[in-house]
């Protein structure tokens, strides 16, 4: 169970990231 956690945490970071990358593309444009 343990490496299923980080599979999940891992893929929430990289959600994160991309919902951010995502608005500063916006405010940029």
């Amino acid at each position: 169970r343990i490496r299923s956690n980080y599979a999940i945490i891992f893929y929430n970071n990289l959600v994160n990231i991309e919902k951010k990358t995502i608005k500063l593309g916006w405010i940029i444009k």
